[in-house]
């Protein structure tokens, strides 16, 4: 087993008393292997956080379980004091390993998506560009 997450938290700089997310002792087992086991974390508005592990270690996981896609078999996850079902604040891309081909997007749309960072976001794309 390639071992669990690890949950890194640069506190924000102010005091808030409120977590924006909650977890407490959340488990999930995929059969009889351990995808978390008793993962507990307090996140505040404006911590940055990073989330770390190898390939299988549980950080996909843990996300499900955070927007409510996976449901744990033990623990909480609390968004600003309630359960993940039907909070609209949680957002959520899921990791695809291929593309839907009905999406209506051609080579050069997605080449230009890839320009948008040295173009500027509300730029006109130039000859060199297109």
């Amino acid at each position: 087993m390639p071992g669990m997450p690890n949950v890194y938290i640069k506190p924000a700089h102010h005091v808030q008393t409120a977590p924006s997310l909650e977890l407490t002792d959340v488990t999930v087992y995929y059969g009889a292997t351990p995808a978390l086991d008793g993962v507990t974390a307090r996140l505040h508005t404006g911590d940055q956080v990073a989330v770390v592990g190898p390939n299988g270690a549980g950080k996909s996981t843990l996300f499900n379980v955070i927007a409510g896609i996976t449901r744990p078999q033990r623990g909480t996850v609390r968004i600003y004091g309630s359960g993940p079902a039907g909070h609209i604040c949680v957002g959520y891309v899921p990791q695809r390993n291929r593309m839907d081909m009905r999406f209506p997007v051609t080579v050069r749309d997605v080449v230009m998506m890839g320009r948008v960072g040295k173009m500027g976001l509300f730029r006109w794309p130039s000859r060199a560009d297109r």
